[in-house]
């Protein structure tokens, strides 16, 4: 039943999209330029750390197939996006933010670790709305769950991968899927 769900929610969110998704995406989790987008995207690719190679190599031909012209290798990506100025500075301003949040948010991280995604969603919108609406509590808790499952979110085959799953749960399917975006970006800008 659950997979049927998935697949409803899926065309509808689908169906939304127009030529400019990447626009969306990046308004869903507050950036005001593709460029802090895919530094994003490449924190998040880094935050997996080893494991994320791994996990992009299972994926690597299904992923070259939506994103055509890469010439590097998972390792080589991930090895060139810790090294990218961008993606170093990205990762230090989100450090900055889940330390800013980490008391709010303590709750919904503390579940997050233990991957009880559930919990996780209840803590969530258990918080003040005024939290809730933030995109620096979205990227946090995007954040916290790529570490918690050492891959960062991608949405290759439905249902996606754990980390997808875990996000569409906690913050729906449009966060999910912005997520999974600026993932694809961060590897499709150093795969060239």
């Amino acid at each position: 039943m659950e997979d049927f769900r998935d697949y409803i929610e899926n065309q509808e969110f689908d169906k939304e999209l127009n030529e400019d998704a990447a626009t969306i995406f990046m308004a869903i989790l507050g950036f005001a330029a593709i460029g802090f987008a895919t530094a994003f995207g490449g924190t998040l690719i880094v935050a997996g750390g080893v494991k994320a190679v791994k996990f992009l190599v299972k994926w690597w031909k299904r992923i070259i197939k939506e994103i055509k012209d890469i010439n590097k290798t998972p390792a080589e990506i991930v090895r060139d996006l810790k090294q990218d100025a961008l993606v170093r500075r990205e990762k230090v301003r989100m450090n900055l933010i889940i330390n800013k949040y980490e008391e709010d948010l303590k709750d919904v991280i503390s579940a997050i670790k233990q991957r009880d995604v559930k919990q996780a969603r209840d803590e969530f919108h258990a918080l003040e709305p005024r939290l809730k609406d933030l995109p620096d509590v979205r990227k946090t808790i995007i954040t916290e769950i790529t570490k918690a499952y050492d891959e960062p979110p991608l949405y290759v085959v439905s249902p996606g991968n754990e980390t997808y799953r875990s996000i569409r749960i906690i913050l729906g399917i449009r966060v999910a899927r912005a997520a999974a975006e600026v993932t694809k970006l961060a590897i499709e800008k150093q795969g060239k």
